[in-house]
């Protein structure tokens, strides 16, 4: 009931049972009333929703908050990797600025170096008046305790 008009089926009877077959052998026609066909009404369709069955409706229900909840959880997760990106974005920052005063230290070392080369190249007449003191004073020493 509430349906509206639904389908109505009469089953044939068997031939020669009954005097509705015309008494030509052929049964009687067969009536199927199918009632409108289209689309429930409204109230026909909260009718149907109550018949769904529970359990479908309590498993839809338990996936959509699954789903939520997994939704939650990417979040979550989305807020840490966040995180973590910006904290690797200062690590690679200072990463940045440590690289760049290595590159100073190694240009003025370079730099120092070059300057005591120069250094040990401009006093190499120095160097020869101080051989040149060193050698004297072994042949002295050679004279004299020889």
């Amino acid at each position: 009931g509430g349906f509206g008009a639904l389908p109505v089926f009469t089953p044939p009877k068997p031939i020669g049972t009954d005097s509705a077959d015309g008494g030509d052998g052929r049964p009687a026609e067969t009536v199927i009333d199918i009632g409108e066909l289209g689309r429930p009404t409204g109230g026909e369709q909260v009718q149907l929703q109550q018949l769904l069955p529970a359990r479908y409706l309590e498993s839809r229900a338990t996936a959509v908050e699954s789903v939520q909840s997994t939704i939650v959880e990417l979040g979550s997760i989305f807020q840490q990797l966040q995180n973590v990106v910006a904290e690797q974005a200062q690590l690679v920052e200072r990463i940045d600025a440590d690289v760049e005063q290595t590159a100073l230290n190694v240009d003025s070392a370079q730099a120092q170096l070059m300057r005591y080369y120069r250094n040990l190249t401009s006093n190499r007449p120095l160097l020869l008046q101080v051989f040149g003191v060193i050698v004297f004073f072994m042949m002295l020493y050679g004279l004299i305790f020889a």
